[in-house]
């Protein structure tokens, strides 16, 4: 019978389960050999460290376009520097375990055997370094080296060598460039300001002689001089004034008395023995009616309520209740005007001294104005000059100043800290290949292979399925089907096959996987057991039965 393909799921699902014993032995054969033989695969071990550059706060307050320039300069260069020839050339120096086979003449120079040999090995350390940068920004860089080698002690040498290499060249190369800078900018300085000493000398000189002129503007003076003349004389319009306000004032005083006559009211010592009676009758009423809790019809609360009308007709009615007194008091408008007078003439003063700051102002303006252009063009070249070299001046000391920031915080390393936040160490677990790959793999071509035996299997299978499959292959009617007829000794075979061969294999082929999956566990990830389990495999578990 030829092959049919299947056409739908359930007729794939049926020839898997027809062929379930040919699909899963096959693939359990190959997955337990993958892993076994993963044990013998080359491990390679990977050691990282980390080092982190972080800028000051007062430097990067500082603006320092050369220091930062440096900086990115620095950054940029930073992959090259840790893979550079003269890089790995200084680590093969500094790492006795790297060069120590290289084949080398009696004068202590390589051969050329090993001269091939030491360039496969940079080479190959190029290739296993890894410098990525988790952080990165002008404020912090944090970068993490790696490499990955098959010694993990020497991948931990290298990792912190190279670190350890790459800071010291940075802070080298930093120092370098700023101390440079430092002695340009500081030539530049002194001699602008050797210059600048000697034009404010000048300068100093010129106002001193000429004091008050100004060359920017010829219309000043005169503009100057009018505003000051028009200030004297309102100053000496308001002290006029104000001198005509205080005499009259002053006359205005003389007149008034001392002091004045004031009534001062009392209170009539009759009406206030009539309050005081009625106080206390509205006491009375009131400890009757809330004390001893009587109504009003009680005689008693009637007796007190005539008797407190009665007293109050006499306060109404009462005649002389206020009288007054006489006194004498200061004359307040009087001691307001000696205040006045006094202020005033604090003025007036004021004014006159002003009116003659004024005067004085004038004059001197009026002898600016007569000799202002013959001096115009010297105070105008001194100016001139003068800014040239303030300018000059403040740009190489502002250069000068934030060098010299930058080299302090350099060298105490505070400008820019290089430090390393996390030291390489001896990796104890094989970085390649991973369990999960290696499980990958197992999975992978254990199933590929059983598929491959189903496949095989059903094209090999020559025999019916169904009824239908066979009237359409011998194109015969079919009045009867028998499936198969099993006699004893096969259905006994059958029998040993599926309760006893079957399972015992199965279980085989469960405990070989489990063991060779425990090995390349302990392998991976605990090797120091793996070694402990190689050595004395008893003692091992003895071990782990007893927990020790």
């Amino acid at each position: 019978m030829a092959w049919r393909k299947p056409t739908n799921l359930n007729e794939w699902l049926g020839i898997l389960v027809r062929h379930k014993k040919k699909f899963f032995f096959p693939a359990i054969i190959v997955a337990t050999i993958i892993i076994f033989a993963s044990q013998y695969a080359p491990r390679t071990y990977r050691a990282e460290a980390k080092f982190r550059r972080k800028s000051d706060t007062t430097l990067s307050a500082t603006k320092d376009d050369m220091v930062m320039k440096e900086y990115r300069v620095i950054r940029s260069l930073m992959q090259y520097d840790f893979t550079s020839p003269e890089a790995i050339t200084q680590l093969i120096a500094d790492v006795d375990e790297l060069g120590k086979d290289l084949p080398v003449m009696d004068d202590n120079t390589l051969t050329a055997d090993g001269r091939m040999r030491k360039n496969n090995l940079v080479r190959k350390l190029v290739s296993g370094i890894s410098v990525r940068t988790e952080v990165g920004n002008n404020a912090i860089d944090q970068v993490s080296v790696s490499y990955t080698g098959e010694d993990p002690e020497i991948c931990e040498k290298v990792v912190n060598k190279l670190i350890e290499t790459y800071l010291k060249k940075v802070r080298a190369d930093l120092d370098e460039a700023l101390i440079d800078q430092k002695k340009f900018f500081l030539a530049e300085a002194t001699r602008y300001r050797r210059k600048l000493s000697e034009l404010e000398t000048q300068k100093l000189r010129f106002m001193v002689t000429h004091d008050g002129i100004n060359p920017e503007d010829p219309a000043l003076i005169h503009e100057k001089l009018t505003q000051l003349k028009r200030d004297r004389d309102a100053v000496k319009t308001e002290a006029d004034e104000l001198q005509r306000k205080v005499a009259s004032l002053i006359a205005w005083e003389k007149e008034q008395p001392e002091f004045q006559e004031r009534r001062k009211q009392v209170d009539n010592p009759e009406l206030a023995e009539k309050k005081e009676a009625l106080l206390n009758l509205k006491k009375a009423l009131e400890y009757n009616l809330y004390e001893l809790r009587r109504t009003e019809e009680h005689p008693a609360v009637k007796d007190l309520r005539r008797r407190i009308e009665k007293v109050k007709k006499e306060i109404e009615g009462f005649v002389g209740a206020k009288d007054y007194e006489i006194e004498e008091v200061p004359n307040l408008e009087k001691i307001e005007a000696q205040k006045q007078i006094q202020e005033g003439a604090a003025v007036y003063n004021a004014k006159v001294a002003e009116f003659e700051r004024l005067e004085e102002e004038v004059q001197k303006y009026e002898v600016f104005n007569r000799r202002f252009f013959e001096v115009r063009n010297q105070y105008l070249k001194i100016e001139r000059e003068t800014r040239e070299a303030v300018g000059q001046l403040a740009f190489w000391d502002d250069n000068l100043r934030r060098t010299q920031v930058a080299l302090t915080m350099a060298v105490s390393e505070r400008g820019m800290r290089l430090n390393v936040i996390q030291h390489a160490k001896a990796p104890v677990r094989p970085s390649s290949p991973t369990l999960i790959k290696i499980l990958g793999y197992a999975v992978f071509f254990g199933f590929l292979t059983g598929a491959l035996f189903v496949v095989v299997a059903e094209l090999l299978d020559s025999s019916y399925r169904s009824v239908e499959q066979a009237i359409d292959d011998i194109k015969i009617p079919v009045l009867g089907a028998v499936n198969e007829i099993v006699s004893p000794g096969l259905a006994m075979r059958r029998k040993i096959l599926g309760w006893g061969v079957y399972p015992a294999c199965t279980a085989a082929l469960a405990l070989v996987l489990i063991a060779c999956f425990i090995f390349t566990y302990l392998s991976l990830e605990a090797p120091h057991k793996h070694k402990a389990l190689m050595e004395d495999p008893v003692g091992f578990f003895k071990r782990q039965l007893s927990g020790t």
